[in-house]
C-alpha cells in the first residue's frame, strides 16, 4: 500500500510540473480595425515613441496572435501600424488576451498575465498619488494668481507632503515581496536617485534570474558608483588641466585642508559657479577649506569665462572631453550631481546639494 501511495505521489508531482506552461500565447481582438500589421517589441525607455520590433503578425478580421516563450516575465509593447502609441504589458508563459478598439487604443483590457495584473494594482495606487499632486499644484498656482500667499504657502506644504508620500509608496513597493521584475520596473519608472541603502537593498533582494537584464545591470552600476563616495571612503584622485595647460592634481590639496570637490557642466539647470561658493571660500579658506572645481564639458569658452568673470581663487580644471572624460569613468555620472567634502585624512565626509548643507557641516569642523 505504501508503494502504491508513493507511486501516486510521483505521478501527481510529474503532472503538476508538466502543467506549467513553457510558452506564451497572446490573442488579441481589435474592434474597428480589420487588417493591419501588428508588432511585438521592446523600448529602451518608456517615453520612446516607437518600439523596437522583435516579432510581427497580421491583424485579420480584427484578430491577431503571437506565440513565444520567456524565461522570466518581460515588459513588452504591442503596436498596430498607422495607430498612435503602443499597448504596454508584462508577458509571461501563459495565455494572454488583449481587447481594444480603434477609439481607445492604446488603452486595452489585458487578462491572463498575473504579472500584468499585479502591476496594474500598483499603478492604480500610484495614479491616485499623481492625481492628488496635480490637483494640489493647480491649487497652488490658483492661490498665487489670486495673491493669496498664505494659502499658497499652506498648499505648497501639502504638495510637498503628497510628493514625499508618493515616493515613500514607491520605496515601500521596491522593497516589498512583489515580483522582482515589477519592483525593478517601479524603480526605473520613478526616475529618482534613491538613497544608496535603498538601491542596494533592492538589488540584493532581487531574484538572481533578473540580474542579467539591462535594468538590473544599470542599477548595479549605479550602486557601485555610489559606493565610491560613501562617507568614510577614500577620495578618488583626479589629475586635470588648468586653462593654461598645466597639470593640476586633487591630491596636492588633500591632507592639509578640507576640500570641497564639485563638478559642473553646461546645463540649463546648473550654474558653472555654484551659488554661495565664493562666500564659503572667503569665510572658511583661512580656517582650512580649499575648493576644487571640475568642468566636465567640452567648450573652453564657458570654462575660461567662469574663471575670469568671477576671479576664481581656487583650481577649476578640465580635460575638455565631456562624457569621454576620465572624470566620468572615475566618479560615474550619478555622482556628479552632488558636491563633496573631503576631510584631512582623504576620506569623504558626505555629499551635498546646497551651500547651506555644506556650511552646516563646516561649522561643526572648522569654524563658526
Amino acid at each position: 500500500m505504501r508503494s502504491l501511495n508513493f507511486i501516486l505521489l510521483i505521478v501527481l508531482l510529474i503532472s503538476s510540473s508538466c502543467g506549467e506552461r513553457e510558452n506564451f500565447e497572446i490573442k488579441g481582438k481589435v474592434k474597428s480595425i480589420d487588417s493591419a500589421i501588428v508588432y511585438l517589441g521592446t523600448k529602451k525607455y518608456e517615453s520612446q515613441y516607437g518600439i523596437n520590433p522583435i516579432d510581427s503578425t497580421v491583424l485579420e478580421n480584427g484578430k491577431f496572435e503571437f506565440k513565444g516563450s520567456v524565461k522570466i516575465p518581460q515588459r513588452r509593447y504591442i503596436k498596430i501600424e498607422k495607430q498612435f502609441g503602443s499597448i504596454p504589458l508584462f508577458i509571461e508563459n501563459s495565455e494572454i488576451t488583449i481587447k481594444t478598439n480603434k477609439d481607445i487604443y492604446p488603452d486595452a483590457e489585458i487578462q491572463g498575465s498575473e504579472t500584468q495584473t499585479k502591476y496594474e494594482s500598483y499603478h492604480a495606487k500610484l495614479e491616485e498619488y499623481n492625481d492628488s499632486i496635480k490637483n494640489l499644484d493647480k491649487s497652488v498656482q490658483k492661490a498665487i494668481r489670486n495673491d493669496n500667499q498664505s494659502k499658497a504657502n499652506y498648499l505648497q506644504k501639502k504638495y510637498s507632503e503628497a510628493l514625499h508620500a508618493k515616493f515613500d509608496y514607491i520605496e515601500d513597493y521596491m522593497l516589498s515581496d512583489a515580483p522582482s521584475i515589477l519592483r525593478l520596473f517601479a524603480y526605473k519608472r520613478a526616475r529618482v536617485l534613491f538613497q544608496y541603502n535603498i538601491m542596494d537593498s533592492l538589488y540584493t533582494s532581487l531574484d538572481s534570474s533578473v540580474h542579467r537584464i539591462n535594468m538590473a545591470k544599470n542599477l548595479k552600476k549605479k550602486i557601485e558608483n555610489l559606493e565610491k563616495v560613501q562617507p568614510g571612503k577614500f577620495y578618488i584622485n583626479l589629475i586635470l588641466n588648468d586653462p593654461a595647460g598645466n597639470k593640476v592634481s586633487l591630491s596636492d590639496y588633500v591632507g592639509e585642508n578640507y576640500v570641497l570637490l564639485y563638478f559642473v557642466y553646461l546645463c540649463p539647470h546648473m550654474d558653472l559657479l555654484p551659488k554661495g561658493f565664493p562666500r564659503l571660500y572667503e569665510k572658511y579658506h583661512e580656517q582650512g577649506l580649499q575648493l576644487f572645481g571640475v568642468y566636465a564639458d567640452t567648450d573652453p569658452f564657458y570654462w575660461e569665462k567662469t574663471i575670469e568673470e568671477n576671479n576664481l581663487k581656487w583650481p577649476f580644471v578640465s580635460d575638455l572631453k565631456g562624457r569621454n572624460s576620465i572624470v566620468y569613468e572615475k566618479y560615474g555620472n550619478v555622482n556628479m550631481l552632488f558636491h563633496y567634502l573631503i576631510d584631512k585624512d582623504g576620506k569623504f565626509i558626505g555629499k551635498y546639494k546646497s551651500t547651506k548643507e555644506i556650511e552646516k557641516e563646516l561649522k561643526k569642523r572648522i569654524g563658526k
